[in-house]
């Protein structure tokens, strides 16, 4: 690596290349190993050249020729590299005027929302801006090393093409057919693509800052939180005796047999801990008598699998007697009653085929 950083510097004194933040990564990003191997053999600087050097491409003269077909991966690679391109300029543009062009959405809900502080929603809508600049100075970052490992990527594939080449001539003519399908590309790219100039300068940020509607309004805050559920349970217990004696007993008597059990925080009561004790379940009996979602998982394929296996029976007999394919069926579904947990199947599936059915069953 040591050796690669001389040849880097000697390559690019100015360090304009993306890499050198990215070296510590050779060993664990496929991209990044690419990119180094691919400079440190070819030894050319991934760098657009410039208008004057495109135009004396045409001043060049070949010893060799790549076919009209070789072009087709080169030039799809410098549109990509285009459209990087101009992605990255109007970023820019954006980022140095803190414009943040794209509003993150978050599915995070907050219990009482309308009672926030506005000193929090003001921190939270600045670090949601934070988050959004943030964000494309990364992409910025990313985008041009994608753009400088496509060059290389150009570059590697025309030195493969180009066998018998040596040094400085072979150097001349990776850069002779590169600039052909930059050009080209750069054409049909402004062509084709729908290019826009935008003025920045007009353009506000899309980041938006929630706040609650009655600060928007500009009216009172809400008297109580927005719970519908809590609302709906304190309207049930309202007939029950609210007595402090009767509330504290209550409240010693749950708060004292709290579990957590299947990751859930419960008050076990004393019969459902003797059946927790005795049967290793939960602290609902009830749940005894429902197996959990693996085990019916587990129980309909065993079902479905032995009603198939019968049906499949009763397609191979299918000219025996009416009375033979009813002992299939009577079979297949006195074969279902052993089962801890029935399930009722909708009907059709004897319309399957053998080839259909056990596909169904493999993973």
């Amino acid at each position: 690596m040591d050796n690669f950083k001389e040849l880097l510097l000697l390559l690019d004194p100015n360090k304009s290349l993306s890499i050198y933040t990215l070296l510590e990564y050779y060993q664990t990003d496929p991209l990044v190993k690419e990119y180094i191997d691919n400079i440190a053999d070819l030894k050319i600087m991934p760098k657009l050249p410039s208008k004057e050097d495109l135009i004396q491409t045409n001043s060049f003269e070949p010893k060799l020729q790549l076919q009209k077909s070789d072009f087709i991966g080169i030039t799809t690679n410098m549109m990509t590299y285009f459209q990087s391109l101009y992605f990255s300029k109007n970023l820019d543009a954006a980022d140095k005027r803190n414009i943040g062009i794209f509003n993150p959405k978050f599915n995070f809900k907050i219990p009482a929302y309308d009672l926030l502080p506005m000193s929090s929603l003001a921190f939270m809508g600045k670090a949601k801006e934070d988050f959004v600049l943030q964000t494309q100075r990364l992409a910025l970052d990313g985008a041009a090393f994608q753009r400088e490992l496509l060059l290389l990527r150009n570059f590697n594939f025309i030195k493969g093409k180009l066998d018998g080449l040596q040094n400085d001539d072979l150097e001349a003519h990776i850069k002779h057919f590169s600039n052909i399908s930059i050009m080209k590309a750069q054409i049909e790219f402004t062509d084709k693509y729908k290019v826009k100039v935008i003025d920045w300068d007009s353009r506000d940020t899309k980041v938006t800052f929630s706040v609650p509607g009655w600060r928007k309004r500009k009216e009172g805050p809400p008297i109580e939180p927005r719970n519908f559920c809590a609302k709906s349970l304190a309207k049930k217990f309202i007939s029950e005796d609210l007595s402090a004696t009767t509330t504290s007993s209550l409240f010693q008597n749950y708060s004292g047999n709290l579990q957590i059990i299947n990751g859930r925080l419960v008050s076990v009561t004393a019969e459902a801990k003797e059946n927790l004790q005795t049967h290793h379940t939960t602290s609902y009996p009830e749940n005894n008598q429902n197996p959990n979602r693996n085990q019916r998982n587990y129980t309909n394929k065993r079902w479905n699998n032995n009603n198939f296996k019968s049906n499949n029976n009763t397609f191979k007999s299918h000219n025996s007697d009416k009375r033979s394919h009813a002992s299939h069926k009577s079979k297949s579904r006195s074969h279902n009653t052993n089962n801890s947990y029935p399930v009722k199947r909708k009907q059709g599936n004897a319309n399957l085929s053998s080839q259909a059915i056990n596909s169904f069953f493999q993973d």
